[in-house]
């Protein structure tokens, strides 16, 4: 089967979601309170009822008919990296905490004044300040997936477009015809409901930075990497992203350096001081993940190299894999020894947003 590109859609089978007309009024609540919404417009707020009244076999998640969508390119015309905030639109609109046009543009340029990038941590911050707790999920699996769907909770997965990592909301699975299992999907690029098959989403979820360098993707670590949120904060799992710790570090401190240089007002003071603290705490672990991830590769090509290779090529390989190895266990221990200062350092990066 052919590559899948996202960003150009899936011709199979796309259902236009229905538009809607804004809520009057938006309502929040502290992530960990459970109950529906008041003051918001009654089309607006979809329950989390896994499988009601959808007609697909063995439904597991939100009714995708009635899921509203926003398309990235009205929310940052001309900007190919809206898919993260136009994601995060998606789900507040769609639990009544967000509503027009205008608030998911306004949505955008706060989180990415710069225009670059989505950090998932800036993601998650900007979602618990609306009311919704988050988790994030690194190296999950579909079955993980189907749970927090099944659960209630909205679900952000980063995939692999094509060519640059992708943000779509996942919104239930179901029996395919073959007997596969299939995703109901928002995707942002077009704002449509699109329909994959596990293998296909799957193959775009595990790696997604592939796209850009197979290098790059073993460096940064993202491997079926998802956000879960909900009102409730008692419906999430804890975290588990200390795999993706110092790159998360990393690109929260680049994406707030960047904002600072982008807005240049008061609050580009506490941007640049947390970007900066951020940078330099994150930058000892992601240097190990670097030298992990190029051990990983020499001791794979000298693995190859003993398998195929001659008398020489087998020596060479042999020495190339025991040195592969090496650097690979130095860096993984530099970058487990770097997670704690990351943590730190995007903590007492907080702090300085929280002041100016």
């Amino acid at each position: 089967m052919g590559k899948v590109s996202l960003k150009r859609g899936i011709p199979r089978s796309v259902t236009r979601a229905p538009a809607q007309s804004a809520p009057t009024r938006t309502a929040r609540r502290r992530p960990g309170r459970s109950s529906a919404p008041r003051n918001v417009h009654p089309d607006q707020y979809v329950a989390p009822k896994s499988g009601a009244g959808v007609p697909e076999r063995n439904y597991v998640g939100r009714d995708y008919r009635r899921f509203k969508t926003f398309n990235q390119r009205e929310v940052a015309p001309g900007n190919p990296n809206a898919c993260g905030t136009t994601s995060l639109s998606m789900v507040l609109r769609n639990e009544g905490l967000l509503g027009s046009l205008d608030d998911a543009r306004a949505l955008d340029k706060k989180v990415r004044s710069w225009g670059g990038f989505s950090a998932p941590r800036d993601l998650m911050q900007h979602a618990e300040s609306r009311g919704l707790g988050t988790s994030a999920l690194n190296r999950s699996s579909f079955g993980e997936l189907e749970e927090r769907l099944a659960a209630g909770n909205q679900v952000m997965c980063m995939v692999n477009s094509g060519s640059n990592p992708h943000w779509v909301v996942a919104l239930g699975t179901y029996d395919g015809a073959d007997g596969e299992r299939r995703l109901k999907i928002a995707n942002p690029s077009g704002g449509e409901i699109q329909d994959l098959s596990q293998s296909e989403f799957e193959r775009m979820w595990k790696r997604p930075m592939a796209g850009t360098s197979g290098l790059l993707n073993d460096v940064m670590g993202y491997e079926n990497y998802m956000i879960a949120l909900d009102r409730d904060g008692a419906k999430l799992p804890p975290s588990r992203d200390h795999s993706v710790t110092n790159t998360d570090t990393m690109a929260d401190g680049v994406s707030d350096v960047a904002n600072a240089i982008a807005n240049r007002d008061l609050s580009s003071i506490g941007d640049a001081l947390s970007g900066v603290v951020k940078v330099l705490s994150g930058l000892p672990g992601a240097l190990g993940q670097v030298g992990a991830a190029l051990g990983e590769r020499l001791s794979d090509w000298g693995a190859r190299q003993w398998q195929e290779g001659g008398l020489l090529g087998k020596l060479g390989g042999g020495l190339s894999w025991l040195n592969g190895k090496a650097i690979e266990g130095v860096g993984d221990l530099i970058s487990g020894a770097g997670a704690p200062l990351s943590d730190i350092g995007s903590a007492v990066g907080g702090v300085f947003k929280k002041l100016f």
